[in-house]
């Protein structure tokens, strides 16, 4: 049997799509388990790095034991996280895990080899690295190395993880708009709405607050320039930088944006804030008051503007605020008779409790598809409160959805990869709305 592979892209309107990068550096020395005694850190601020003895020029020597304890002193409530990952980099140095299976790490609970052992490991028994996490204070490593063995050995990461700490999030905006009275459709009556000219320049000041950073001494540092501040202006734009308090921006386009701001601490710890942004569209005057002719110097009158209900002088436009969020997910399906497979994603970024209660508020769904066989396949959407709508069914109908084009149910979707392989092909975009397949 050939395997084939399915790659889906589901973009629904008004959803809500967030890429988080987590990225970590170490700045501490590395210290060798040949130096022995206790290595510790206070208020869980730095990790420690141990390697092997490095002592045959990056290698560790066949006969060696050694031992070491590691001990964040003010551990309350917290954990110690263990990593020792080879594929991953740090500061261009290689994170190393190459123990042969005459070696052993071994690794305790505690400050002793009495308390517990949390694992004896090599890169026979755990070839893909090392990776846990312990709610003790301290942890002891033994090192023994067999004779007649040798290798890059380790560097191990141990890091302290801390409970996040709330922070506070304000924002100003110059021109010092206020926040709108009006009442807009589909916009919740407790969102922030803020109206303004069509070509005016928004000056954006963020500040967070924090109150809990290191309090009590058993907490963390929170620093606004070790912050990140992630502006995405709800039209494609978004702007990211560590201490990135003040923005700059005009929209290119009037109507209406959703904008967020999501601000990162140092251990992971977001706030955001979130507000509608009107941008009214460019007046077309029709109400000139004058005659044929207008002399220099000459005085008259020009009536425009749009008030609410009516309009005056001017021919009005209107706009949606359409945030067009993407949440994307992929998943290889191997081929198998009978098998089944499915994959939920959830959607945020909607106003509370939102119900879609005639065809035409759901805009439309695209799924980037490459797949050999549409008989396979069937997608459905199913509502929170169980309803669903079957958006094709090639399975079943053998023949996709009706009129839909897509063909029987042999019907390749996309560039498919038929070759046995498990590459993907290249997928292409089938989108439906109310009225079937677009």
């Amino acid at each position: 049997m050939n395997s084939y592979s399915m790659h889906l892209d589901i973009k629904i309107a008004l959803s809500f799509f967030m890429a988080i990068t987590f990225s970590a550096t170490f700045a501490q020395d590395l210290i060798p388990i040949s130096d022995e005694g206790t290595v510790e850190s206070t208020n869980c601020d730095n990790g420690i790095i141990i390697t092997d003895s490095n002592a045959d020029d990056g290698n560790y020597l066949p006969g060696e034991t050694y031992q070491m304890t590691v001990c964040f002193n003010t551990l309350v409530g917290d954990s110690i996280q263990v990593s020792i990952l080879p594929q991953f980099n740090q500061n261009d140095t290689l994170n190393v895990w190459d123990v042969d299976e005459n070696s052993t790490l071994f690794i305790y609970a505690g400050t002793d080899t009495d308390g517990d052992l949390l694992g004896a490991f090599n890169s026979e028994t755990d070839p893909n690295g090392v990776f846990f996490q312990t709610d003790v204070p301290c942890i002891t490593l033994v090192w023994e190395s067999g004779e007649n063995s040798s290798g890059a050995g380790f560097l191990a990461q141990f890091n302290c993880l801390q409970d996040l700490q709330p922070f506070n999030v304000s924002v100003l905006i110059d021109p010092p708009f206020g926040l709108s009275t009006d009442t807009f459709p589909d916009i919740g009556p407790d969102a922030n709405v803020i109206t303004f000219c069509f070509g005016d320049t928004l000056s954006f000041s963020a500040n967070a607050s924090f109150p809990l950073s290191d309090a009590t001494g058993d907490g963390y540092e929170q620093l606004t320039e070790e912050t990140t501040f992630t502006w995405d202006m709800g039209n494609g734009d978004v702007f990211e930088g560590l201490g990135l308090t003040e923005l700059t921006y005009g929209y290119p386009d009037p109507g209406g944006y959703f904008a967020t701001l999501t601000i990162t601490d140092v251990m992971g710890q977001q706030e955001t804030y979130e507000a509608y942004f009107l941008m009214a569209p460019r007046p077309i005057f029709s109400n000139i008051v004058f005659g044929d002719t207008l002399c220099l110097g000459d005085t008259t009158i020009i009536t425009g503007g749009i008030l609410f209900p009516d309009t005056v002088g001017v021919s009005p436009q209107t706009g949606a605020v359409q945030p067009n969020y993407d949440f994307t997910d992929s998943r290889f399906l191997p081929d198998g008779n009978g098998e089944e497979y499915q994959t939920t994603i959830e959607i945020e970024g909607y106003l509370d409790d939102p119900v879609i209660t005639e065809p035409g508020d759901l805009v439309n769904v695209c799924l980037n598809m490459e797949h050999t066989y549409l008989g396979d396949l069937e997608a459905w959407l199913t509502c929170p409160n169980g309803q669903s709508a079957l958006l094709f069914d090639g399975f079943g109908g053998a023949g996709g959805y009706p009129g839909d084009g897509f063909g029987g149910g042999g019907t390749f979707l996309g560039d498919a990869n038929d070759d046995g392989s498990e590459a993907e092909g290249i997928g292409f975009d089938y989108c439906f709305s109310d009225d079937g397949p677009l």
